[in-house]
């Protein structure tokens, strides 16, 4: 079971790396932004997302 989860771990890093190294070649400058998509102040985000803070969006309890 060990295995299985180190596994799925390694298999979900992997994946995870994978997004932030296309966001970032998405962030420079001589790349256009894809269409779907638009340039925020956190960055390249698709055009059917907002940017809102944290508190915003989340419960308070």
């Amino acid at each position: 079971m060990k295995i299985l989860n180190a596994n799925k771990f390694t298999i979900m890093r992997m994946n995870t790396k994978r997004v932030f190294q296309e966001m970032h070649e998405m962030e420079k400058p001589e790349h256009k932004i894809p269409p779907g998509y638009k340039k925020t102040e956190i960055g390249i985000i698709p055009e059917g997302w907002e940017v809102k803070k944290l508190g915003k969006v989340g419960i308070n309890y």
